[in-house]
């Protein structure tokens, strides 16, 4: 208990827009839409891909990918296909209470190898698929920029892990700005009310 403490969990709970919106702006980023996953729709999406267990060789892996409170996924808008992805689950330690995804340089090229392979990667979800899942508080479906920029980036963060959130943005923010700048869209999309109803639920 001690050392989940002094890495920063905190336990489940509901957040609300206000709080949202109080937190990425002190993170300095763009809030003109505040998203998050809707349970009812991620948990039918999860299911049905359960189904599938003869099309995809790392179904078990990849759903586990996909329900991490830290993730970021790019996409290339030209192919709608993910080109890296990484996720809390193989962070490394820097320091004894920081998460890093950036330890041996993995941020040093884009995209990013290391978070290349089909471990990161998958063809689980389109984004078309994942986008559907993704509302603001009205429950409206997040709308992607039509801009002409090639990436789409959907950044998912949790405040029950806030501390290892803001490095997981700040590295994500810092190696698009130095490997992809003016060429993407980043989504902050918040994970923790799906997660309190997903941990209520079992």
């Amino acid at each position: 208990m001690i050392y989940l403490r002094a890495i920063g969990i905190k336990p489940f709970k509901p957040v609300n827009e206000e709080q949202l919106i109080s937190y990425l702006s002190s993170k300095k980023v763009s809030i003109e839409n505040v998203y998050q996953i809707d349970s009812v729709s991620f948990v039918q999406l999860i299911n049905t891909k359960k189904k599938d267990t003869l099309i995809y060789n790392k179904l078990h892996l990849w759903i586990q990918n996909h329900v991490q409170p830290l993730q970021t996924i790019c996409f290339d808008n030209e192919t709608q296909k993910p080109i890296y992805a990484y996720f809390n689950c193989i962070a490394e330690s820097k320091g004894l209470t920081q998460f890093t995804w950036n330890k041996n340089k993995e941020l040093e090229s884009f995209p990013p190898k290391e978070y290349t392979s089909e471990n990161c990667i998958d063809s689980l979800f389109t984004m078309t698929e994942l986008t559907n899942t993704m509302v603001d508080f009205k429950g409206n479906l997040l709308r992607l920029q039509n801009n002409g920029k090639r990436y789409s980036v959907f950044l998912y963060y949790s405040l029950f892990v806030q501390k290892q959130a803001n490095n997981i943005i700040k590295e994500t923010i810092t190696h698009l700005n130095k490997y992809a700048p003016n060429e993407y869209n980043l989504y902050f999309v918040n994970f923790d009310n799906c997660l309190y109803q997903l941990t209520k639920s079992n």
